[in-house]
């Protein structure tokens, strides 16, 4: 651990700090970056270094705009893919990618995938790196005809309401079912997500000081949610607002 440490400043010293002396680096340590923990982003397995300098511009952009790491990494892992699928059918150039070899892509992708949702994903990832090169003017050489269009993704089934049935809802609400919590905190938690509509694990990262009063009146709790927005307002009842002790337990 401490030889571990001790590398960490000294290659901080050594090299410049931020994206003047990362960006070149094949593997990322997203630390130097501004970013929590030994996180990376590693460029190795792309062999091509045409397609790994074109992924390296995309996701700097990327990173630029807000973007947080989980979506950078699904972008990485598609051109990962999508490097393996050009190197084994002989693409040695941008030029070389256009409709005809992308039609072979997505049968491709279909046969590993067939339908699921990393199959549309792959084909979004690469769609939006396509339009970024296009958007940007990174390369020029992109032949026009190297486009994905929305009936290249995969058709998906009609997936069943979930909202729960209303005989459920009442059955979740009865005090008295409410009472069979044995732990007062996760009674206080399921009357959250009954008045809120907080996502499952959003009550659980609540801050103690969270409740704002809203224009109308009604106790609001405010919350981080990632994937929406980073802060939003959840409108509620005052009956958890009521439960709530002064020191809850966690």
């Amino acid at each position: 651990r401490l030889l571990a440490y001790a590398r960490r400043p000294v290659e901080a010293f050594a090299v410049a700090d931020g994206w003047e002396g990362e960006y070149a680096r094949d593997c990322w340590q997203m630390r130097r970056l501004g970013f929590e923990g030994n996180q990376t982003l590693c460029f190795e397995q792309i062999p091509q270094p045409w397609l790994r300098a074109l992924t390296k511009r995309w996701l700097r952009w990327r990173l630029g705009t807000g973007l947080n790491l989980e979506t950078i990494r699904r972008g990485l892992r598609s051109l990962v893919r999508f490097a393996d699928f050009l190197q084994d059918i002989g693409i040695s150039s941008l030029a070389d990618v256009d409709r005809a070899v992308l039609e072979r892509y997505l049968a491709d992708l279909h046969t590993e995938w067939a339908g699921r949702q990393r199959h549309g994903d792959h084909i979004g990832q690469l769609n939006t790196f396509l339009h970024a090169i296009r958007q940007h003017g990174w390369d020029d050489t992109l032949s026009a005809t190297a486009l994905l269009f929305s009936d290249d993704f995969p058709r998906r089934g009609e997936r069943p309401p979930r909202a729960l049935a209303e005989q459920v809802m009442a059955q979740v609400e009865h005090p008295d079912n409410l009472d069979r919590w044995a732990d007062p905190a996760y009674r206080l938690v399921t009357l959250i997500h009954i008045r809120s509509g907080l996502r499952i694990n959003d009550p659980l990262r609540l801050p103690h000081a969270c409740l704002v009063t809203a224009t109308a009146g009604a106790p609001s709790p405010r919350s981080s949610i990632p994937k929406t927005h980073p802060e939003a307002l959840g409108p509620t009842t005052d009956k958890p607002h009521a439960l709530t002790p002064e020191h809850p337990p966690h």
